[in-house]
């Protein structure tokens, strides 16, 4: 891919909310989207040909990085945007010297949970009932971690 990572800014956040509700089963609401950037998360965005292809939001924690969000906007998926941003994240987390990076993936999401068992992330247990669906009911999240090797 010919992209850039860059952090994201509050001009960008209209966009990127389009590729989150795009990109999810259930996206979080805007006020949830949007608290990311107040509370000041870590947010990265990728930019393909000078257009918002994916973001992440973590949230960085006194020995670990917690995952919240990564989006890829459907139309770019499939082309390694978010091993990319996933990246990105696994190499800022190793900087910060956080001993794990943490995530939830929805158990039926078979493509992220092989990108993240392909970016050395395990599972580490189950949340029942996490995560909503469409039209009703409920669907478990299987938390993954990365150990990172070099931290402090």
């Amino acid at each position: 891919m010919n992209g850039d990572i860059e952090t994201i800014q509050f001009d960008q956040l209209d966009t990127l909310y389009k590729i989150e509700t795009a990109a999810h089963l259930v996206p979080w609401p805007w006020p949830s989207f949007s608290r990311c950037f107040e509370r000041g998360y870590l947010g990265r965005c990728y930019r393909l040909d000078g257009e918002l292809a994916g973001f992440y939001w973590a949230m960085v924690g006194v020995d670990d990085i917690q995952l919240l969000n990564l989006a890829v906007d459907p139309a770019k998926q499939n082309n390694g945007i978010g091993a990319e941003l996933l990246q990105d994240l696994i190499v800022r987390t190793d900087t910060l010297g956080k001993e794990q990076l943490f995530l939830e993936v929805r158990e039926s999401n078979a493509s992220a949970i092989a990108l993240y068992s392909k970016h050395g992330f395990c599972e580490v247990g189950q949340r029942v009932d996490y995560y909503p669906m469409p039209f009703g009911g409920r669907e478990t999240a299987i938390v993954m971690a990365k150990q990172m090797l070099n931290a402090e």
